[in-house]
Parts: structure tokens; C-alpha cells; sequence
């Protein structure tokens, strides 16, 4: 159960019974009851972590990422290395029959597995920079300025001028200032290939070099650039390719549920 510890709602929900000493029952009655509460102990461990585990899982998929690349590999337990594969040796050193031992096992990965999805997500651009009306999507759109068909590598969100706009992770700004069609840029960068852009810009409020954090203020929105109104276009970008924002901002409202 120390493996839990410092999960969210893990303290409350793997409580044990703890006998008073004025229990009737006899040794042998209380012995069965402390049994079946390790039984009932491991099964909420095991549902816990694995709920937990799978709804992280779940995010990384909706923003089209592969949670299997954000956690290590295999899982260990106490002082002595015990790998996720081999139940006999836990049981062995725990002195607890082979298959508690692989049910401790189960769940002690899925843990692993969560814990390494939230430090990951912690450091993705899965908030929203704003919370105004989006409008124009990410994908192939008709441009406003010559009627053609040109790809929109970003996410356009509409709302009146000088409306705070926010980091979606926190990370270092690379770049401010003015690029070509964009206007007023800030560029951030997150880390583990991960930048997102936020142009047209009337004002940025960060400078090259800063440290920001998570919903950290870096900006208001404008029309400056190639811009028909008032409004922020958005992009995040992995490896050095744009990707949906809309993917992201999905996956994170979905942690916050």
C-alpha cells in the first residue's frame, strides 16, 4: 500500500479495518477477517490504479499520442528489484501466495502507469489558451484573402480585443516578436519536442528566455498580421510537425471531467 501513497484519493479509498482491542472474536476468526480484508484491499487497489491508469491512457490516445512511449519500462518494487513479469519471486520475498503476489503486481504497474501518464500530461499542452468561441479549425479551409484552398495548421478562437490569452503548459518562450502572416507571435517551448505558437497577438506580456507556467498569462488578443478580426490562432507542434490543437484541448477537457 506504500506504493500509493501521495495518490489523489488513494488514502481513502485503501483504508484497512484496523481491529480494536475489545474484539470478541477469536484468533483464529480474526485472522480470516484480517484475510479477507487483504483480499478486499488488493481488489480496490487493483480497480483503483487500473481505472486511473486507463483514463490517462484514454487522454493520451484522444490527443493522438501513444502512452506506451511516455512510461518506463517495467516495474519495481521494495529493495531488491522485482520485475513485473516474475510473481514468484514477490511472493517468495512477501511470503504470500503466487497469485495475491501477481494481483499486487497488476496493480503496482497500473500505478506506475499512471503515475508516469500525469507527470507526462503535467508537461503537454493539453489546457485551453483561451476560453473564447473557436472558430476556424485545424485541416484544409478556404483562405479568407484569395478564396483557395490552403491548409490551417491551427486552431482559431474569436473574442473581443485584448482578451487574456494563456500558456497551455507550462515551458520556456523561444520566441516574440513579429512573423511573416502571423503578426505578433509568442512561441513556447514545453519540452520533449512539444512548441506551441499564439499569433496575431495585440500584445505580448512575456519575453525570450522566460520561464512560464500552466494558465500563466502571455498575451491579449489582437488582429495583427494576416488577420480578418479580432481573434488568436493557435498551434501546437511535435517534432517539428503541426498537430491538431482541437486533439489536445479534447484530451485535456477530458481530464478535467
Amino acid at each position: 500500500m506504500g506504493t500509493f501513497r501521495g495518490v489523489d484519493g488513494a488514502e481513502l479509498e485503501l483504508k484497512p479495518v484496523i481491529m480494536s482491542d475489545s474484539d470478541s472474536r477469536t484468533p483464529i476468526e480474526r485472522m480470516a477477517a484480517v484475510r479477507m480484508d487483504q483480499e478486499r484491499l488488493i481488489a480496490r487497489a487493483e480497480q483503483f490504479a487500473e481505472t486511473r491508469a486507463e483514463r490517462l491512457r484514454l487522454a493520451f490516445r484522444l490527443a493522438g499520442l501513444n502512452p506506451a512511449a511516455y512510461i518506463g519500462q517495467g516495474t519495481s518494487l521494495g529493495g531488491p528489484l522485482i520485475q513485473a513479469d516474475d510473481p514468484s519471486a514477490l511472493a517468495a520475498i512477501l511470503d504470500v501466495d503466487e497469485p495475491f503476489a501477481a494481483r499486487i503486481l497488476s496493480a503496482t504497474s497500473n500505478l506506475g502507469d499512471m503515475r508516469a501518464l500525469t507527470d507526462a500530461s503535467e508537461g503537454l499542452p493539453f489546457a485551453r489558451p483561451t476560453q473564447a468561441r473557436t472558430t476556424s479549425g485545424f485541416g484544409v479551409r478556404f483562405d479568407p484573402f484569395n478564396g483557395r484552398p490552403a491548409l490551417h495548421q491551427g486552431q482559431d478562437f474569436a473574442a473581443p480585443l485584448n482578451t487574456p490569452i494563456y500558456a497551455t503548459a507550462p515551458g520556456v518562450v523561444s520566441f516574440v516578436g513579429v512573423r511573416s502572416g502571423y503578426g505578433n507571435t509568442v512561441e513556447i517551448d514545453h519540452g520533449g519536442g512539444f512548441k506551441t505558437r499564439y499569433a496575431h497577438l495585440n500584445s505580448a506580456s512575456v519575453q525570450i528566455g522566460q520561464r512560464v507556467a500552466l494558465g500563466q498569462r502571455i498575451g491579449a488578443m489582437g488582429s495583427t498580421g494576416r488577420s480578418t478580426g479580432v481573434h488568436l490562432h493557435y498551434e501546437v507542434w511535435m517534432n517539428g510537425r503541426a498537430q491538431n490543437p482541437a486533439r489536445f484541448m479534447k484530451a485535456g477537457d477530458y481530464l478535467v471531467q
